[in-house]
């Protein structure tokens, strides 16, 4: 997805997460960070974080694995 049609989706789950819980897949943490409430981290098929996008992307785990260290933003 282009940088527009990402922006435009999260404008749009930000609209029907007030009506709906949404379950989603995505590697942008630009993304995740706008749009998400709740964020689980998965490595390898294991849960290595849970929490708000700021708690999971503060983890020494998930920024080892994912982030390899650098922050995201």
């Amino acid at each position: 997805m282009s940088a527009h049609e990402r922006a435009g989706l999260g404008e749009l789950l930000k609209r029907v997460v007030n009506t709906a819980t949404v379950v989603m897949a995505e590697h942008d943490v630009h993304v995740v960070r706008s749009v998400a409430s709740r964020v689980t981290a998965f490595a390898e098929g294991k849960k290595i974080a849970e929490g708000s996008a700021d708690e999971v992307f503060e983890s020494g785990d998930v920024k080892r694995v994912f982030l390899r260290g650098r922050r995201d933003a």
